[in-house]
């Protein structure tokens, strides 16, 4: 219906201006009260004209704060709406939980993922459906794993919520032919670290996917597992940098690491600079701060005025300071950086003062 204020469908701000119980088309319309005038329920709500079969799971979803009022077990389209009792009327499980009418098939997973503390009143390993519903099991009802795990029942598709949630249930759902590993290998790596003897297989690991999460959480199993052919350079060199620094001398390969992650080699792997330096593949355009910020020792041998990236110029004044005489260069200096001068460099002041002074009539 339609608000004679703000012409709008359904109102609920003028509400009282547009209501009429006799006028209303339940039949269509019941979804609209419960989905938009929630706020005036008690002075709508009619359980012999609203449309249970079409409008259950509004009532649910839109109006469980007054579920008691209008609650009720045979009106109620649980075929449709029994994931929408699960998911917004949790509170009430109690008042109308009901195993034979529960759409098992539909809400499986609302049920494990809403109501799980409510687990050991409604689970029925015979009807929950383990199709759609594992993955809620695995992450929701943890704590229950000894009574709902069946690997027969399980949908081994969510099985890298398995490793994600039930870790320490490790031993007792593992099976290497079973588990997911083109979704799930990351997830092995990322969470199962301290079984990774149990699991690990470089034929069936998903190199691409999980390579990011082998050097960041098992790099003490780094000698069983590296394979440089394997391994994705292009998406995880950086992994190798910031985690895998003890066993550079392993992974290093300057034709296979993607240079675009120049960053990571400055950051941590500068003492091993004179193994990786390149001036010709190292990506000045995104790491010179890192240089200036992690490589000052090494100053000299990467110092180029053409090839550093002077938008990065406040890393020289803040880090490399001490080397002023050699890098400063009025003409490529960033303007904006002005302050990084007169915070690190105030030694140099004689030098740099007239740019300053230029900056400020500049501006």
């Amino acid at each position: 219906m339609i608000c004679p204020i703000c012409r709008t469908n359904f109102c609920s701000e003028h509400f009282e201006k547009w209501w009429d119980e006799e006028k209303f088309d339940w039949e269509t319309n019941s979804f609209a009260l419960a989905t938009y005038c929630a706020d005036h329920f008690d002075k709508w709500w009619n359980p012999n004209k609203f449309n249970w079969k079409l409008a259950s799971e509004s009532l649910a979803a839109y109006c469980s704060d007054y579920f008691d009022k209008w609650w009720d077990e045979e009106k109620y389209n649980w075929k449709v709406g029994s994931r929408f009792l699960a998911q917004y009327c949790y509170v009430y499980f109690e008042s109308w939980w009901n195993s034979e009418k529960f759409n098992w098939n539909n809400a499986s997973s609302e049920l494990a993922a809403y109501c799980f503390e409510h687990f050991d009143t409604w689970w029925d390993k015979d009807k929950f459906n383990y199709k759609d519903g594992s993955w809620a099991l695995t992450q929701y009802c943890t704590e229950h794993f000894d009574t709902w795990w069946d690997e027969n029942k399980f949908n081994w598709n969510a099985s890298w919520r398995l490793a994600q949630y039930c870790t320490e249930h490790f031993d007792t759902w593992w099976d290497e032919d079973k588990y997911d590993w083109k979704e799930g290998s990351e997830d092995l790596a990322y969470f199962c670290c301290k079984y990774f003897d149990k699991w690990w297989n470089k034929t069936k690991f998903n190199w691409e996917e999980g390579s990011r999460e082998l050097a960041q959480r098992c790099s003490k199993h780094f000698d069983k597992w590296w394979n440089q052919l394997s391994f994705n350079w292009h998406d995880d060199s950086w992994t190798l940098a910031q985690y895998c620094t003890d066993y550079f001398d392993k992974w290093w390969n300057a034709d296979r690491f993607n240079w675009s992650h120049s960053w990571s080699l400055a950051e941590f792997c500068w003492r091993y600079f004179d193994k990786w330096w390149n001036a010709d593949r190292f990506d000045w355009k995104t790491a010179s701060a890192s240089l200036a910020q992690f490589c000052l020792q090494y100053f000299d041998k990467w110092w180029d005025e053409n090839k550093f990236n002077w938008l990065d110029s406040w890393a020289l004044a803040r880090y490399c300071s001490e080397h002023f005489d050699k890098w400063w260069n009025p003409e490529k200096y960033y303007v904006q950086d002005i302050v990084d001068l007169e915070r690190f460099c105030d030694e140099y002041k004689d030098k740099w003062v007239d740019f300053k002074l230029y900056c400020d009539l500049k501006e």
